[in-house]
């Protein structure tokens, strides 16, 4: 099993690859669908730097389970929140939980704007990349689709395919405490990662 340490800078390199996130892409007939507001995040997958390699990682609230590189398996747990506010200010708060365990919190303030049928997300101080997300709806939910990290000039960063978060709107629930025993036995269809952590 590994140890405590390796899979905490884990949830440390997802919370923080995920807090600069930006998103393009709303089709005109649905820019309305994304709009300010409170959105539950049901899942996120985020690029992270794992044991020395660019990896992408999938958290979701029904479980991910994950192979670290000693073959031990775990389940990562997420439940968080988008508060997109008028005039561009928003925060993202999420809650990760390795095993059931108590849960490391990432609480931070980001921007929005909508910009010719693209999403952009970023951090509060409008500093650094941003990411470019298309958007979906799907029955009653938002997926954003990672295109690409862009600088504040607009300039193309880098490629974000494979970024995806997927929102549920109105009031987030109160979170309830994680039970060990139940998240770790309990069926996930959320996705596997079998890769070495």
């Amino acid at each position: 099993m590994a140890s405590g340490g390796r899979l905490s800078v884990l949830v440390a390199a997802t919370l923080g690859s995920v807090a600069c996130a930006h998103g393009p892409g709303v089709a005109g007939a649905d820019r309305a669908i994304l709009a300010a507001g409170q959105y539950q995040v049901e899942s996120i997958r985020s690029r992270a730097a794992l044991d020395g390699a660019d990896r992408l990682v999938e958290i979701s609230e029904s479980g991910t389970r994950v192979v670290d590189a000693s073959g031990g398996e775990h389940v990562l747990t997420e439940r968080g929140a988008l508060t997109l506010g008028a005039g561009g200010s928003c925060r993202l708060a999420l809650a990760i939980s390795v095993d059931g365990e108590e849960p490391g919190i990432s609480d931070r303030s980001c921007t929005w704007e909508l910009r010719d049928d693209v999403f952009v997300l970023g951090d509060g101080h409008g500093e650094g990349a941003r990411t470019a997300y298309h958007v979906r709806k799907i029955g009653e939910r938002l997926v954003l689709e990672g295109l690409r990290d862009v600088g504040n000039a607009g300039e193309n960063l880098g490629d974000a395919s494979g970024e995806r978060i997927v929102l549920l709107r109105g009031a987030v629930g109160v979170p309830q405490p994680l039970d060990r025993v139940t998240e770790q036995s309990r069926h996930s269809d959320g996705p596997e990662l079998t890769h070495e952590l």
